[in-house]
């Protein structure tokens, strides 16, 4: 017989799945609201690396109190001498501490940080750019939904790695209902719905997320190498950070920073859409920190991938697309083969395969997925102070 949930089980669910849904829902509805809007004399908002700045800024904010109010404990004990006792609590009969001897907190991997918060903030700017350029949102996030393509290529290509025959076709199944969808669907207006550039982009955009992966990996061996462990906050802090630093520096070199604030200032509508995506990210990270303290890798899972195939839908249904019985039938496709990588995490963790450990994106994009993402945070199940590789 399997043990009850614990109490108060039933309302943490909801509220997880409330705030990721309400979250990135509205992320990605301001997503393609930002990156389609065209103003009644023809402007459209042409600086993508302003709004990975104002994002990652908002992260950075929210890290940073996250850091501050979840971790006081550890960083008082940091401060203090510790004594090695064996996996035995201190005593009086110990004799006194060597106050001479100091524990030296091992200083964390700032550069893959860094690299980590650049292959991110081009992942989620490449995607925006995808839309400006053409791309619809529900082929974007479809796409962004088959990012393993990129990942089981390059480690199939060096030997490093093995799939299984199911994880080829699940990728394949993706890709194939995406490119229906993509040849099948469009918008209202004249314009197409997705072109060349847009495909570039959204293909750099995978490639980067393929980067992070294995950048991350070497995060964690790295941490679990010198023994240093990082809350979840402060995971989001830094690599927002960096994201942020990026970012900052490529609208000076491109001259989107008076660009795109004076657009904002010209369109009050899109200052508050801008405002609100940012926001959006922000507490969507912050609601899968909850999911991920609270239930299993798989629940968070789930939760982040139904609703990805939500937002496709909310798009096609109330953002102007038009979309044939084919293209309805390559959402049914891409849909299945996102949910049948689920069922498969599902099994091996019945079969007792798999670590209990799971790796989001925090960019949706974390949202989308990302959600996406969503940057990715890593955590434990049971220990959020951990940096953890993915679980399976």
């Amino acid at each position: 017989m399997s043990p009850s949930p614990p109490a108060g089980s039933g309302v943490k669910l909801i509220i997880a799945v409330c705030g990721i849904w309400f979250s990135f829902l509205y992320y990605g509805s301001l997503q393609e609201d930002i990156t389609s809007f065209s103003s009644s004399s023809g402007k459209r908002f042409t600086t993508p690396w302003l709004l990975q700045l104002i994002e990652a800024g908002f992260c950075c904010v929210i890290g940073a109190v996250g850091s501050l109010v979840t971790s006081p404990a550890k960083a008082a004990s940091s401060r203090f001498p510790r004594r090695p006792s064996h996996g035995k609590p201190l005593e009086a009969s110990d004799g006194p501490v060597d106050l001479t001897q100091q524990t030296t907190v091992p200083p964390l991997p700032y550069v893959s940080f860094f690299v980590s918060g650049l292959t991110q903030v081009l992942a989620k700017t490449l995607t925006n750019m995808s839309m400006m350029y053409g791309l619809s949102f529900p082929v974007a996030t479809l796409c962004k939904s088959a990012k393993m393509a990129p990942v089981m290529l390059g480690s199939t290509l060096l030997g490093k790695t093995t799939y299984t025959a199911r994880q080829y076709v699940q990728v394949c199944v993706i890709i194939l209902g995406t490119v229906i969808v993509g040849l099948s669907s469009s918008k209202k207006s004249a314009e197409k719905s997705s072109s060349t550039a847009g495909l570039l982009f959204i293909l750099g955009s995978l490639t980067c997320d393929g980067l992070t992966g294995g950048i991350q990996k070497g995060m964690k061996e790295d941490m679990k190498a010198i023994g240093r462990s990082i809350t979840p906050y402060q995971f989001m802090l830094y690599t927002n950070l960096s994201m942020a630093s990026i970012a900052f520096v490529m609208c000076l070199l491109l001259g989107e920073l008076g660009e795109g604030l004076k657009f904002m200032w010209e369109e009050p509508s899109m200052k508050t859409a801008i405002w609100r995506f940012a926001a959006c990210s922000a507490s969507g990270q912050s609601f899968i920190f909850y999911a991920i303290s609270h239930f299993d890798p798989l629940t968070c899972t789930t939760i982040t991938t139904t609703r990805k195939i939500f937002s496709v839908l909310l798009s096609l249904l109330f953002k102007g697309h038009s979309v044939n019985a084919f293209g309805w039938f390559g959402i049914f496709l891409a849909s299945s083969g996102v949910m049948s990588e689920v069922e498969e995490k599902r099994g091996k963790e019945k079969q007792g395969q798999g670590k209990k450990y799971v790796e989001l994106e925090l960019n949706e994009d974390r949202a989308s997925d990302v959600e996406s993402g969503t940057g990715i945070g890593t955590v434990s199940r049971r220990s959020s102070t951990d940096l953890l590789s993915e679980g399976q």
